[in-house]
């Protein structure tokens, strides 16, 4: 009776395990994604028919996913009939128990042909089994595969929903009146970025994008223009190729999981950039993001069509000259957006190792995929990342050849991956300016994200309150919490230790009095946590440039330097450190930027 309650409130229909009637065949329009409909005659609980939803460009909000709730462990790939006879079947693994409402389907390719696998049994249990029967108009031998371009999907149509057993949906992503359980990956084509719009990011003059990124607000130039700081002022601006081609953009949804919490299946968010070259075979560059602190500006959003002049828009700048560069130039690009960013239910995940690798992994591994399924042969592999998303590249990097892949080539722009010796630099011996050298901006949003982090993806409940002084403890937890757009939440860093509105000038009052003594600090447990988390000490065969900037107002170069030092040690001539005159720490990111690609390209065997 509960069951049903729960299944009449949640407006899923009753709650079954129920057979079903024998698959329909279903045209499926060849150019674009099909969206099923649910009709119900007589006693026929469902049949397929077919409405192509409109694209909407930037309409991330149709999009969102819901809360956590459970999620896929594994699933089979569609097997059969065998010997011409019998059915196709599938299951699909939850991470608890479901409850099954109408008729969830699965779409599939039968002989090249699309079909659809119907909900058959499982309800009550941890794994749903889907099933497709076989008609006359199926051609004799036909094999059975999924495909990435259909999207690896179960599709909640005509009111059907899978639901833990007190009703909670399972993980899902909104699609119109629709929802989707992604088991592998979804791609959805949202927009098409035509060369042109490519090189206004690139436009020092256009203030709504490189213009606005590099600008200083005090002598109202860009920061290498200001007389007022000299130290800056040997910056050279890069000279751009222009865009060779546009690029089509994907927002990418994909299952992944969190390794540091048992593997706990998680629902993931990041980009696609394709250049529209129609080339059969492409270098593919996955980017990592730097420090970002609301979901609103994840590389998935980067692409969204805001007002030029809102913030949100301003702070998703960051991946846009990437796909600029290297889309424009013919390079494939892919972005993670972490987990706890773009439209992942997760907390905000700030370097936490292991679920950054899994992350930027399972992003790889479903845009080959799904360039193999639309007939683009991947050349070669290239990584690059900025701040916080250098340390996550050479994450990576650590974890592709962990596992025996190999990477073309990585390039980081000012890069923390020595993170420890990073904050203790920052803590104990921050800088101040000097007529010849920049001094320490504020970093507290470093130490407040990455002491939240480790109490949610480590399983530490309470962590943050042993570190975080506790007159700052609510506004740093508000902060690590935020989940709207840029609006607000810079003004509440200038309210914390450094910040201009605290009254503090040293960061270390932002923490406990005991972690303002180095030698406490540096035994301490969150200290352990920057060790774990570091990533330059290993043996990496890939070939790295690392462009640090001489005046980066966050890394200071001594620190930025050691990654490149260490891997000089293990492989001298393929370890190269690349200083930036003048460069702060968005200036060093345009230079790597700018530079990278023509290097990439001269390590490609891609023709």
């Amino acid at each position: 009776m509960r069951v049903l309650l729960i299944a009449i409130l949640i407006g899923v229909g009753t709650i079954t395990g129920w057979a079903g009637p024998k698959a329909a065949v279903v045209p499926v329009a060849a150019s674009g994604r099909p969206e099923v409909r649910t009709t119900a005659p007589s006693n026929d609980p469902g049949t397929l028919t077919l409405r192509k939803r409109p694209r909407v460009p930037g309409d991330h909000l149709q999009w969102q996913t819901n809360h956590p709730g459970p999620g896929v462990r594994s699933y089979t790939q569609p097997s059969g009939p065998r010997n011409g006879t019998g059915s196709v079947w599938m299951r699909v693994e939850f991470s608890q128990p479901v409850l099954v409402g109408r008729m969830p389907v699965i779409p599939f390719l039968f002989g090249g042909e699309p079909r659809y696998l119907l909900y058959r049994t499982g309800a009550g249990t941890s794994i749903l089994e889907f099933e497709y029967r076989p008609t006359d108009a199926d051609a004799a031998g036909a094999v059975p595969q999924l495909d990435p371009v259909m999207g690896q999907v179960i599709r909640l149509t005509g009111g059907a929903a899978i639901t833990d057993m007190s009703g909670n949906l399972v993980q899902s992503i909104v699609d119109g009146a629709d929802r989707l359980v992604v088991f592998g990956s979804f791609f959805r084509h949202y927009r098409s970025v035509p060369a042109e719009e490519l090189n206004q990011v690139l436009d020092i003059k256009n203030p709504y994008e490189l213009g606005g990124f590099l600008f200083d607000p005090e002598s109202n130039t860009p920061y290498y223009q200001n007389p007022a700081k000299p130290y800056f002022t040997n910056y050279t601006l890069p000279t751009f190729k222009p865009a060779a081609n546009g690029v089509e953009v994907y927002k990418v949804y994909y299952n992944s999981s969190i390794p540091s919490l048992g593997g706990r299946p998680t629902l993931a968010s990041g980009l696609l950039a394709i250049p529209d070259t129609g080339a059969a075979r492409m270098d593919l560059l996955s980017y990592q993001h730097g420090t970002m602190f609301s979901k609103l500006v994840a590389p998935s959003r980067s692409f969204d069509l805001l007002d030029l002049k809102s913030s949100d828009r301003f702070w998703s700048y960051e991946t846009r000259p990437v796909v600029a560069t290297a889309g424009g130039q013919g390079m494939a690009v892919i972005a993670a957006d972490y987990f706890g960013l773009g439209d992942s239910a997760e907390p905000h995940g700030y370097i936490p190792k292991s679920p950054h690798q899994q992350a930027c992994l399972d992003l790889l591994l479903a845009a080959e995929g799904f360039l193999a399924a639309r007939g683009i042969e991947r050349g070669g592999l290239f990584l690059s990342g900025w701040s916080q998303g250098a340390l996550v590249t050479m994450q990576f990097l650590e974890k592709l050849e962990a596992i025996g892949r190999k990477v073309d080539g990585t390039g980081t722009e000012a890069s923390p991956a020595a993170t420890l010796l990073m904050v203790q630099r920052a803590l104990f011996r921050p800088r101040t300016p000097t007529p010849t050298e920049t001094g320490d901006l504020n970093l507290n949003f470093m130490f407040i994200l990455s002491i939240f982090s480790y109490e949610k993806y480590y399983d530490r409940p309470g962590f943050a309150q042993t570190v975080i002084a506790p007159e700052y403890y609510e506004t740093a937890r508000r902060i690590y919490e935020w989940n709207t757009g840029m609006e607000g939440i810079l003004e509440l860093f200038e309210t914390l230790p450094p910040g201009q509105l605290s009254g503090k000038t040293d960061a270390r009052e932002l923490f406990r009095p005991e972690y303002r003594d180095p030698s406490y600090f540096s035994g301490s447990e969150y200290a352990n946590f920057l060790r774990l988390v570091a990533a330059y000490d290993f043996m990496a065969r890939s070939p790295i440039r690392s462009w640090n900037g001489v005046q980066d107002e966050f890394f200071t170069p001594d620190v930025t330097v050691i990654p490149a030092q260490v891997q000089r040690i293990w492989n001298p001539d393929s370890s190269t450190y690349i200083p930036v005159p003048g460069g702060s720490h968005r200036g060093t990111f345009i230079r790597g930027v700018a530079d990278q690609v023509d290097w990439f390209k001269s390590l490609s065997k891609n023709p």
